[in-house]
């Protein structure tokens, strides 16, 4: 299992697996909210984190005990301590700098020690750390050698200068070794580089870290190297080409450019797309004559640079190839090029041909595609797609007939709520006389039901009042979003019909099947909003008394709105944190 999952690992690393299919069905990169979870908008201070007291003291008496295990122990917890905001922890740094120097220290007791003063950004520690670069151990220069490269060290340098010159080394330390020379831009270090990218006697890993060293240290003089050693000898293997392009990332120049292209129709994508990704940021019209190949290629970064490559050109063409794209297999292409798109039409010349993308896309039978012309009719507005958007409310994948029900709340057209009552009738209907409900009818429900509470559409009140009584056969939120609808149909017109059964939601608490907390908070908001006052008694006993959380905020919502007196102001939720391996004895 193991070695299988190493192999797994290089071929991702390397570029062989294809991701398109590894990547299930998404929905688009839109936010589909909830609208009742915003009205009304909880207002909440952010949370404020606590520590007991004398828990500094008590930490820094471990450190100092002679006992590996509780140094250890006291290391890892001022770690994880100073990361959830504990102050004034940096005292600590004098004796884990006691720690980390001891003599015949253990390892994990080191590491740990390092660690901590790593996380409290102590730089006085960086001729201790350059001190152990040369160990054997290889955990500890992980931890180390990053933050010296962020502190800038002299002495660190000079050592991973002379580490990438010794080829006997793990790979791990000379990988390390040319991360960090690149972090901290050491163009001293690029012979050297240069010679370990060519030793063929070198691990694969290592080539790479020092090519893309390499190509963050250099913006010129590379490509010579490059074209030399692509023409030497047999064709260069994938690595070696992975290599050689990863060298290029900051060159600019015709000589550049023509390497760039040739590596940019090179049979691995993952060359392919490192080429192609710097042609665009130079001369993205030397990319356009490839387009036919790079559009049908099966690799998702390669098709996304043909995207970027035909929104940079920006013509009447480009918008119609790109509108191919909103029915690409891969999520990230498809939201790119809508995206794309989006921004095109805002030029008057080509907002008509666009808005033909998204028709042609629209009329046709792929979930992709519709799914993405579905956000390009909210974007547009396009009225005249009311109509199909009704329609799709039964196509039979999720991720259409939910964007759709989506789209249709969000356009608030009255003229299609009759056929959007219709579906919502439909699913209620089949959900308590066939199958119960499942997630993604509950979503497309919701949203329904969320369209006619925006639109204060009287008709349907008979279909979610249906919603109320507590089932199995509906999911949560489709019950919740009807009773949040309710009351934007009855605004401060108290004593409807269902007012005692949303009481009754409120005051559920049955053990073995209590109700839904979000249904009893839009019950509450319900409540509120129509003025129901006789629910301020059972409002005030299941209210926790505050509002410091978005269930507490709502019902102190609803006891204002009916009371007449100012809201509970909302305090910050204090998290204590008291689970630590010692602390004061309470």
């Amino acid at each position: 299992m193991r070695m299988l999952r190493t192999v797994f690992v290089l071929l991702c690393w390397f570029g062989f697996v294809d991701w398109d299919k590894q990547v299930t069905a998404q929905t688009v990169d839109v936010e589909l909210n909830w609208l009742m979870l915003t009205d009304p908008q909880p207002v909440l201070p952010p949370p404020r984190n606590e520590f007991p007291p004398q828990l500094k003291s008590l930490w820094l008496s471990a450190l100092q005990r002679d006992d590996t295990d509780l140094q250890r122990q006291a290391a890892d917890t001022i770690t994880r301590a100073h990361r959830l905001g504990m102050a004034d922890l940096e005292e600590s740094a004098e004796t884990l700098l006691v720690i980390l120097d001891a003599e015949a220290q253990h390892p994990v007791v080191r590491r740990a020690a390092a660690n901590a003063l790593v996380q409290l950004d102590v730089s006085a520690a960086a001729p201790r750390f350059v001190k152990y670069m040369n160990s054997g151990d290889v955990g500890l220069s992980q931890i180390t050698e990053p933050a010296l490269a962020r502190w800038q060290s002299d002495a660190a340098q000079r050592v991973w200068i002379e580490r990438i010159q010794n080829t006997s080394l793990s790979a791990t330390k000379l990988r390390l070794a040319c991360q960090c020379l690149s972090a901290v831009q050491c163009r001293d270090a690029t012979p050297q580089l240069i010679e370990l990218v060519k030793s063929k006697d070198q691990k694969s890993s290592v080539r790479l870290a020092a090519a893309r060293a390499l190509g963050s240290l250099e913006n010129s003089g590379l490509d010579a190297v490059v074209e030399e050693y692509t023409t030497a000898g047999l064709p260069p293997s994938i690595l070696d080409r992975l290599a050689m392009v990863s060298m290029l990332k900051q060159h600019e120049g015709a000589a550049a450019e023509d390497l760039l292209l040739k590596f940019a129709v090179d049979p691995e994508p993952s060359v392919q797309a490192i080429a192609l990704e710097r042609l665009l940021e130079l001369s993205p019209q030397r990319i356009v004559p490839l387009l036919e190949v790079l559009m049908g290629s099966a690799d998702a970064k390669v098709r996304q640079a043909a995207a970027q490559t035909l929104f940079i050109a920006g013509d009447m063409g480009a918008v119609q190839r790109l509108g191919l794209f909103l029915d690409d297999r891969h999520p990230d292409v498809r939201n790119m090029a809508r995206r794309m798109l989006e921004k095109l039409a805002q030029r008057p010349e080509l907002e008509q041909l666009v808005h033909e993308q998204m028709w042609k896309m629209l009329q046709a039978d792929s979930w992709q595609g519709l799914e993405q012309a579905i956000v390009l009719v909210v974007t547009f507005r396009k009225m005249e797609a009311a109509g199909r958007v009704v329609d799709l409310l039964d196509f039979d994948r999720p991720e259409v007939f939910i964007t759709a029900a989506w789209a249709l709340r969000e356009l608030a057209w009255p003229e299609v709520l009759d056929g959007m009552l219709a579906k919502a009738e439909t699913l209620i209907e089949g959900t308590f006389s066939d199958s119960p409900m499942d997630d993604n009818m509950g979503r497309q429900a919701a949203y329904l039901f969320e369209a006619f509470g925006k639109m204060k559409f009287t008709p349907a009140e008979g279909v979610m009042r249906r919603c109320i009584p507590k089932t199995q056969r509906l999911t949560d939120d489709s019950r919740a979003t009807a009773i949040w609808a309710l009351g934007h149909l009855y605004v401060d017109e108290p004593s409807q019909p269902f007012s005692a059964q949303l009481i009754g939601r409120i005051t559920d608490l049955d053990s073995d099947n209590p109700e839904a907390l979000v249904v009893q908070e839009m019950s509450a908001v319900t409540l509120g909003r129509m003025n129901e006052t006789s629910s301020l008694t059972s409002l005030r006993e299941f209210s926790s008394g505050d509002s410091d959380t978005e269930t507490g905020f709502r019902y102190q919502w609803a006891i204002a709105k009916l009371s007449g007196e100012p809201m509970v102001e909302p305090k910050p939720v204090v998290k204590i944190h008291s689970n630590w391996f010692i602390r004061p004895i309470d």
